[in-house]
């Protein structure tokens, strides 16, 4: 019995140890998948961030642009009239060359803005889909572990006990044959020394009968003394051999009344691991 309930024991720790192993996976899975969800809300809240710089700054790009348009043209109509045509011709000319300028700079300065703006924008974008890639690629390896250790713990609750347990109920087997042989010899040698007994209580009648008729009283009585004894010892062997015979049915009883517990223990086993 210890040694079906150590087997019983080593096969449902296997079972918990492998249990224990998909926990820790399917954790590991669960935290993955959060960091992926995590990742992915982070772009999105990124490039929403991004994208309103952008407007943002394009909107202002088109405010000054407006802004420097109408100012333009409000010198040009609204200058002081100078009293020389052609010095006024001139200076309106270069206003209108500074403002031009003016303009240009600026666009260009917003232009630059808006170019910096988007790059970063493509760069946090390919960061994060670089960062959801790697995930994702542990993502599906953790997966796979957990389906490889799910189909390992169920061959465990399925095949593992029951193996061992068939290999333990077959040595119980042979063992069972070997006492029924053993039990079938003490039979044979309690039939015979049962004869040898009788033969041997017959042949003291027998020499009772001649020492009557032969010997003194003292010679009988110490023949038949001897003869007693002889009977005594025969009957001990005949009684220590049934002893041996019972002791040899309790164990045997013993071996098949383990045999079922095993194979109860181990289907026992199973349904729990399950």
């Amino acid at each position: 019995e210890g040694a079906i309930e150590q087997v019983t024991a080593v096969a449902q720790a296997a079972v918990a140890r492998m249990m224990a192993q998909v926990e820790e996976k399917e954790s590991e899975l669960r935290n993955l998948q959060s960091q992926v969800r995590r990742v992915r809300e982070e772009a999105m809240a990124q490039h929403a961030k991004d994208m309103a710089e952008i407007e943002s700054l394009n909107e202002l790009l088109f405010a000054k642009t407006s802004a420097s348009i109408g100012n333009l043209k409000e010198a040009l109509a609204h200058g002081a009239a100078p009293q020389d045509p052609r010095k006024s011709a001139e200076q309106d000319k270069a206003a209108g060359q500074q403002s031009v300028q003016d303009l240009l700079a600026m666009l260009s300065e917003r232009e630059k803005e808006v170019v910096e703006a988007s790059n970063r924008a493509e760069a946090d974008r390919k960061r994060y889909e670089l960062q959801q890639v790697r995930l994702e690629s542990q993502l599906a390896t953790k997966e796979e572990e957990v389906a490889k250790l799910t189909r390992q713990l169920e061959s465990e609750k399925t095949r593992g006990p029951s193996q061992v347990m068939e290999s333990l109920i077959s040595k119980l087997k042979a063992q069972l044959l070997q006492k029924d042989k053993r039990l079938g010899q003490l039979k044979e040698a309690i039939k015979a020394l049962e004869a040898r007994l009788i033969d041997a209580m017959k042949a003291a009648a027998t020499e009772d009968m001649t020492l009557s008729q032969n010997k003194s009283v003292e010679a009988q009585a110490a023949q038949a003394e001897a003869l007693e004894r002889h009977v005594t010892e025969l009957k001990a062997k005949l009684a220590k051999a049934k002893e041996e015979v019972v002791k040899a049915k309790t164990q045997a009883s013993a071996s098949a009344g383990a045999a079922d517990r095993a194979k109860a223990d181990c289907e026992k086993a199973t349904r729990e691991g399950k």
